[in-house]
């Protein structure tokens, strides 16, 4: 996943279909990939970006283990969970199709 950590830094600010691709290519296939889920709920922790939920997805587990630090201070309690290649099923090439074409 460092290489996905690489792309996304890299481009974040850029809308280029071939990196998309690829970003999109590497969550599909490689290790290393995590949420974190919250016991009340037994679901993924919700935040939200640009004004919508969203589940956030951490790229190692270090970054998982972080952020589940800060909401432990403030009472909530939650686990990190690793999301495995085959689990990825949502990750599919349409949805890969669907995204490119929104750029």
């Amino acid at each position: 996943m460092e290489k996905l950590r690489e792309l996304m830094k890299e481009h974040q600010d850029k809308a280029d279909k071939k990196v998309m691709g690829e970003v999109l290519e590497l969550l599909q296939r490689e290790p290393g990939l995590f949420v974190v889920t919250v016991h009340a709920t037994k679901n993924f922790f919700l935040g939200a970006e640009n004004g919508k939920a969203a589940a956030f997805l951490y790229t190692s587990r270090e970054y998982a283990d972080e952020f589940v630090k800060g909401l432990e201070m403030v009472g909530v309690e939650t686990k990190v969970l690793e999301i495995r290649p085959l689990q990825r099923i949502s990750f599919s090439t349409t949805s890969t199709a669907a995204v490119l074409r929104q750029l």
